[in-house]
């Protein structure tokens, strides 16, 4: 089955989960996943659109599940259309509930955090349906910009085309050594044991890729800022190539304009226009930081 509503995935669960069923809770029903908690115990992870990107997903999950110094989803059933795995405790990895930490419990977090992404852009792993852009959008210009132009004021999508302009020339430019990218870290895909304090999982590998290490950073950037990721590359152990910075914000800004392909693409266009709300709050952050153009 590759769409459904809910409700469906629900009665799959049923059909599917070997004993008794206490409790089946649906935790998350998103644009790509939906996800079934059963007795609190056992997570069932349904793909909406299966094919080459799960394949892909599923192979990388069975390999590095063993190594990766952060647990992971380990799958012990999975199917053309979802995975079932041990579930994995702790809470989103919340920004204001970072900052209400101490120093040292931080650097706590900081250090398995970065430990992970160390272990993960250093990895050895090879699959034919690993790619750069594995839902599309390679081009920036025709596939991202021409959908998203015509939706933003014409102040905002002059600052935007200069900006991609200028970042795109130095991103391609760049001595990146490109390696294996989870490509949507931030805040959602991370969870967090904030009393212990500990980094307890990464999950949701389907935005898996062969990229810029700096995409991995760009979520970070987006939510917590630049400090953050300057104290959480003192605990990263790999290269991250020249124009650094630039290749984050350009990272972080292009994603929002990668939501609105993927909107497009998918059926989901009834979001587009808090996307684009998003857009000009953040590029009218980066014209009130600009300094005065020389005339």
């Amino acid at each position: 089955m590759k769409t459904g509503s809910d409700n469906d995935y629900l009665k799959r669960v049923q059909t599917i989960f070997l004993g008794d069923i206490v409790s089946a809770e649906l935790i998350k029903s998103g644009w790509s996943n939906v996800v079934v908690d059963v007795n609190q115990s056992q997570i069932f992870r349904f793909i909406r659109h299966p094919g080459r990107q799960f394949e892909l997903e599923k192979a990388f999950l069975k390999s590095f599940a063993p190594e990766s110094p952060i647990p992971i989803p380990n799958p012990t059933i999975e199917a053309e259309d979802f995975i079932a795995y041990p579930r994995l405790a702790g809470e989103r990895f919340a920004p204001e509930k970072f900052a209400a930490l101490s120093a040292e419990h931080q650097e706590l977090l900081l250090r398995q955090l970065g430990r992970f992404l160390s272990a993960l852009h250093g990895l050895d792993f090879s699959h034919p349906h690993l790619a750069q852009f594995p839902y599309g959008g390679a081009d920036f210009w025709q596939d991202l910009w021409e959908p998203a132009e015509s939706l933003l004021k014409p102040s905002t999508a002059l600052v935007a085309k200069r900006f991609f302009q200028t970042k795109l020339k130095l991103t391609q430019r760049s001595d990146v050594r490109p390696c294996m990218v989870h490509s949507d870290l931030g805040t959602n895909n991370l969870l967090v044991d904030f009393d212990q304090p500990s980094l307890t999982a990464v999950i949701d590998f389907s935005d898996l890729a062969w990229g810029d290490p700096a995409v991995d950073f760009a979520g970070f950037y987006r939510n917590f800022g630049r400090d953050f990721v300057e104290r959480l590359l003192r605990f990263y152990a790999e290269p991250i190539g020249d124009h650094f910075w630039d290749r984050v914000k350009y990272e972080a800004m292009r994603k929002q304009f990668f939501v609105i392909y993927f909107a497009n693409k998918f059926g989901f266009e009834n979001h587009i226009p808090a996307v684009v709300q998003n857009i000009e709050r953040l590029f009218s952050t980066l014209t009130s930081q600009a300094p005065p153009r020389k005339t």
